[in-house]
C-alpha cells in the first residue's frame, strides 16, 4: 500500500506524465509557440536528467542557445531534484511555409554560366 500523501513513485507514467506537463508549462512561459516531444526521466544518484526535444516555431526570436539556457535554468526551479538536457529545434513545417520556390528563370543565368565553365574545356574535344 502506497502513502497518498507521497503521490506516485517517480519513474512511474503518472510522475513523467505530471513532469511532461509542469516543463511543458515552463517552456510556453519562453514562448507560446514551443512545444515539447520525446520526453524521458532518466533518475540518477543525485538528480533526475529530463531528457526531451524543444520545438521552437520559427517567427521566435530568441536564438536556440537562449532558448537552451532558459530551460536548463527554468527546470531545477520546478523541482530542484532535476535537470535538464534540452535538444532545442526549429519548427521545420513552418520554415517550409514560409519558403518560397525557385523558379527555374531565375536559376538559368547561374546555371548557364556555370555549364558554360565546365563545358568550355571539353570544346574542343567535340
Amino acid at each position: 500500500m502506497t502513502d497518498s500523501r507521497k503521490g506516485p513513485p517517480e519513474g512511474t507514467w503518472y510522475a513523467v506524465r505530471e513532469a511532461r506537463e509542469r516543463v511543458s508549462a515552463l517552456v510556453r512561459l519562453i514562448d507560446p509557440g514551443i512545444t515539447i516531444h520525446d520526453f524521458r526521466m532518466v533518475p540518477g544518484p543525485t538528480h533526475t536528467k529530463l531528457i526531451f526535444d524543444a520545438e521552437v516555431p520559427y517567427q521566435c526570436p530568441l536564438p536556440d542557445q537562449e532558448v537552451r539556457r532558459r530551460i536548463q535554468e527554468g527546470v531545477p526551479t520546478l523541482d530542484e531534484g532535476w535537470s535538464a538536457v534540452a535538444e532545442v529545434e526549429r519548427d521545420f513545417q513552418t520554415t517550409l511555409a514560409r519558403c518560397r520556390p525557385i523558379t527555374l528563370e531565375e536559376n538559368w543565368k547561374p546555371m548557364r554560366r556555370l555549364l558554360g565553365w565546365v563545358l568550355r574545356p571539353l570544346a574542343p574535344l567535340l
